[in-house]
């Protein structure tokens, strides 16, 4: 009887350690700016209640990622606050497969301002599969710009700073995947003329830097982000046409 208590009380005592989790937010900041760390606490602020997390976290960096003992979480939701270039596609899949390890969850979506982390089109969705055939019972959502995303600081009375992605800028490619199947999609094609941010340098980019895919009455189109004549912003041209020279 003495042995078959303890088996009990060891069972209850481990199950009450455990931190099971409906929702859980993590974001990932940048060591090299503390600008992103403040960019991980506003997307916090702006997405937690709305998300229902209990549980939030900001990690330091992608080589600081460390997950509670015992922590599980049904649905993960994850922002990247990083300076990037195109080679920087695989700290998106590092995190996703960190995450499902640690922390099992259902569903697990990634966005960011990440400049070019979703440059590499063809790249992404192949480690995508790869990543959802590895863990078939989580459904990956995985989104990224495929060229530079420009974060501003609005100032706000009483507020302060509010760090946030300015979307007319923004590129974003999203791959959904579970058991080696995916699905691609891409965001609304730009306004012309409107301010893109033009990457001057690029590291380890297959496409082309300042070219993206997106959606106009209903087609996937291309469209660029034409050179500037200085400064580093350039301006949208017309979805499906080259920049007039």
């Amino acid at each position: 009887m003495k042995s078959i208590l303890s088996v009990i009380f060891l069972f209850v005592s481990l199950s009450a350690s455990a931190s099971v989790e409906e929702s859980c937010c993590f974001c990932v900041a940048d060591p090299s700016d503390a600008s992103t760390t403040a960019e991980c606490g506003r997307w916090l602020k702006d997405h937690s209640k709305k998300l229902s997390c209990t549980k939030n976290v900001i990690f330091p960096s992608h080589n600081n990622i460390s997950f509670e003992a015992d922590l599980s979480c049904r649905k993960v939701t994850a922002y990247g606050a990083n300076h990037g270039l195109s080679y920087y596609y695989s700290t998106v899949f590092q995190f996703a497969a960190k995450a499902a390890k640690a922390v099992r969850p259902v569903e697990l979506s990634y966005d960011g301002s990440t400049c070019l982390v979703f440059n590499n089109i063809e790249l992404v969705e192949s480690e995508a599969k790869k990543l959802s055939t590895r863990y078939p019972d989580v459904k990956f959502v995985l989104s990224g710009n495929q060229n530079t995303g420009v974060v501003r600081y609005i100032k706000l009375p009483i507020i302060g700073s509010r760090p946030k992605e300015i979307n007319s800028m923004a590129s974003k490619m999203t791959v959904t995947a579970q058991g080696g199947t995916t699905e691609v999609e891409y965001g609304e094609c730009s306004r012309p003329k409107g301010t893109c941010g033009y990457a001057k340098q690029d590291m380890g980019a297959t496409n082309d830097s300042n070219s993206k895919l997106c959606v106009r009455d209903n087609e996937i189109v291309e469209q660029k982000c034409c050179s500037p004549k200085k400064g580093d912003f350039g301006k949208w041209g017309v979805p499906g046409l080259e920049c007039e020279v």
